[in-house]
């Protein structure tokens, strides 16, 4: 039982965090499908309390069930589950059992396809709509031919991804690799929502006690997390690891301010010649 709570609270174990929090990211994307929703207000609330106590069941009771498995300090973290399922099957000793760690792994990378599909889709949508808007070039706003999906969106995702996910192996391991993108893209993920929480303090419509104590904590939960992102993990390289996450945070931040200010001044002109 004594492995199941944190053994001490530094840096290196707090900065999961972020990683906690960001496992209940991901229903904001539905106010990009919200003209599609049945009910949006109605559906998006009962979404949030079912998915919300649904992820910290299972987060809660699969840690666990991994901690029963295996000591801590031997968990891969980029290897974890199946890790624990064949300790298990070799602890049980019953030769039927034996593909089990197997079928673990597979279901993994089924799960993992099927979260990529969706994040690619939601995201997708995102340079689709600034194309439609002429935010961006107007070819993000192109719809294959045949598969009326934005081709041109999901390509462009793709390339990115691929290029920094090749930056963000040199010089370390996979799994520190693993960390700096986990990492750089919480801390992405995360700046919006200072946004949004403050905007929510700022624009809502009931001014109470609750109220306030929710956009606060949103505001103090999402700079946390950002903090945490920036501290490397034990046994990487300090310097080579700030290069990383910060280089990387900067270049996106960077890309998509001025893609913002691009289409400002599109906006602009385009006002201008209409007139």
């Amino acid at each position: 039982m004594a492995d199941l709570v944190p053994h001490q609270f530094d840096f290196q174990s707090i900065n999961l965090f972020g990683t906690m929090l960001f496992a209940f990211g991901g229903l904001e994307l539905a106010s990009t499908l919200g003209g599609e929703i049945h009910d949006p207000a109605g559906t998006v609330r009962r979404g949030v309390a079912l998915s919300g106590f649904a992820i910290v069941a299972m987060y809660v009771l699969g840690t666990a069930a991994i901690l029963v498995a295996l000591p801590a300090p031997t968990v891969s973290i980029t290897n974890g589950m199946p890790q624990a399922t064949a300790a298990l099957v070799e602890r049980l000793g019953w030769a039927p059992l034996a593909p089990v760690a197997a079928i673990v792994a597979l279901m993994l990378v089924l799960g993992n396809l099927g979260g990529v599909g969706a994040w690619l889709a939601g995201s997708a949508r995102l340079p689709y709509a600034a194309g439609v808007d002429r935010a961006l070039p107007e070819a993000f706003s192109r719809v294959h031919p045949r598969w009326q999906t934005p081709y041109v969106s999901l390509i462009a995702q793709g390339v990115l991804a691929t290029v920094f996910v090749v930056a963000s192996l040199f010089g370390t391991t996979v799994k520190n690799a693993y960390l700096v993108l986990t990492q750089t893209t919480l801390i992405l993920f995360f700046i919006p929502f200072l946004y949004m929480f403050a905007a929510y303090l700022r624009l809502r419509r009931e001014r109470s006690l609750r109220t306030a104590a929710v956009g606060w904590s949103g505001i103090a939960s999402v700079a946390f997390a950002i903090v945490l992102g920036f501290v490397p993990p034990a046994g990487e390289d300090a310097l080579l690891y700030e290069a990383k996450v910060v280089g990387g945070v900067v270049v996106f931040m960077g890309l998509g301010w001025w893609l913002a200010a691009r289409g400002v001044r599109q906006r602009r002109a385009s006002g201008v010649t209409s007139s």
